[in-house]
């Protein structure tokens, strides 16, 4: 009889990783599954070490060549639904799943036939008690993604289940039913939004997509190479042509403007702080996404980022205690608060609540110190930086007295030149708008077009 789980793990040149995650998988509670390998013509010796560490226990599924996230998965997919599995759990390769995960997810399943796909409560591998989240919503109005708990501290308060519209394909169990109705994934995206869709399609047909708490998961993270601009350019590109296909023929304005306004910021602020490349990667992925390309990158798409030094090394080295004003989201500010420790592990932190109430600071930032937003400053020898989700928010309140302002894409305002970049956005942005935006409109209605032909 056939073992009720497939196990579908896809890897490309992780060998450590992903025989770590493999022996995550063996050392589960639960055991009625069979393990498929699916290698994307790998360049290390990810598949000798496998056979030779595996060779009866595991499945290895080999592409001829590197078909991405979505070719991998649906390689082990296929196999698996033809070998009468009732489950799949997909794996990314450096992921490593808690001895209950697989066990907790199947009974689940089987006593609740209208769930479609049960996500794990993902952590970051290297901060073990954080949040990667927990499952996520399709943000459509502002054509995004809102993932549940990003970068929350575990302290118990988290609800067991929540229905997504989405859940990450890096540990997901999913109903071999709901894949046969809505069809494989989308192998166009490659990479990224590939799930995204996956699952969209599968609640949009009725059934439930959930994050299961009693799942756990430490991902290390996709985007691991920063050195490459490779997830800009398939995040981008992929998020628009995603849009564009759901959209109605109503929305794409709005969609447009918004989308136009989002990479002029990334692309100016990537431009003053000289990392072209960035830029040039972002203006590359709107270009191929319109005009209808998709796959695996084409060349000169991708690029090595150019170094750069953040700006809040020195201020932070010449200061032994710092004063943080919250207005951003709490996600960044676990970043921020790791970052400062980085630089100074005897830094004095102060976080001055404005966003968030104290009690919920309390219960994130256990080590720091939480002060009300009308409680007096620290004093004159403590530094003083506010937080915000975009800097651009925040430029027509500039004061002199915050030493510096940071937000969730490290962009710093600090020096005189940074206050003078910053009130040139304005202006810059407007001539930006006039010339592009009917150029853009006229561009998503041809895609769109194209799209509803089937093109």
């Amino acid at each position: 009889m056939v073992n009720p789980v497939a196990i579908v793990i896809c890897n490309w040149n992780k060998r450590d990783d992903v025989i770590n995650c493999i022996n995550s998988v063996i050392k589960s509670n639960f055991n009625k599954f069979e393990i498929y390998v699916v290698d994307n013509a790998s360049e290390d010796d990810s598949v000798e070490w496998i056979n030779k560490l595996y060779k009866d226990s595991v499945c290895l599924i080999l592409n001829s060549e590197n078909k991405g996230g979505s070719g991998g998965f649906n390689a082990g997919i296929k196999i698996a639904i033809q070998n009468g599995h009732k489950y799949i759990h997909l794996l990314d390769n450096d992921v490593e799943l808690d001895f209950d995960a697989i066990g907790s997810s199947y009974e689940y399943m089987e006593e609740h036939d209208d769930i479609a796909a049960i996500g794990s409560k993902l952590y970051s591998y290297y901060q073990p008690g954080c949040l990667q989240e927990m499952g996520s919503d399709i943000d459509w109005n502002n054509y995004y993604i809102r993932p549940h708990y990003k970068g929350a501290n575990d302290h118990g308060a988290i609800p067991e289940i929540i229905d997504c519209d989405y859940v990450p394909a890096c540990s997901v169990m999913i109903r071999v039913d709901a894949i046969v109705n809505t069809g494989l994934m989308d192998e166009g995206y490659f990479i990224y939004w590939d799930d995204i869709e996956f699952f969209y399609k599968m609640k949009s047909k009725g059934q439930r997509v959930i994050a299961y708490g009693k799942s756990k998961a430490w991902h290390k993270m996709g985007v691991s190479d920063r050195q490459t601009t490779f997830g800009t350019y398939y995040f981008w590109r992929n998020r628009i042509h995603f849009f564009v296909k759901y959209l109605t023929n109503d929305q794409l304005n709005d969609f447009g403007q918004k989308i136009l306004k989002e990479a002029f910021q990334a692309v100016y602020f990537s431009a003053y702080k000289g990392q072209f490349k960035i830029a040039q990667t972002i203006i590359t992925s709107f270009r191929d996404s319109l005009q209808g390309i998709r796959g695996k990158a084409q060349e000169a798409r991708i690029h090595h980022r150019e170094s750069y030094r953040n700006p809040l090394d020195l201020i932070i080295n010449n200061y032994k205690a710092i004063e943080v004003i919250e207005t951003s989201e709490c996600a960044f500010l676990h970043v921020l608060i790791k970052y400062i420790k980085s630089q100074s592990i005897d830094m004095m932190i102060t976080i001055r609540s404005f966003r968030h109430n104290i009690e919920e600071l309390k219960q994130q930032f256990p080590t720091v110190n939480i002060i009300p937003s009308d409680y007096p400053h620290c004093g004159k020898d403590v530094l003083l930086c506010q937080t915000t989700d975009h800097i651009v928010n925040i430029r027509n309140e500039i004061r002199e007295d915050i030493d510096f302002y940071v937000d969730s894409y490290f962009n710093v305002v600090s020096s005189q030149e940074d206050r003078i970049n910053l009130k040139n956005y304005d202006a810059v942005y407007q001539a930006f708008i006039n010339i592009w935006f009917p150029v853009l409109q006229l561009e998503l209605k041809e895609f769109k077009k194209k799209l509803n032909l089937g093109g």
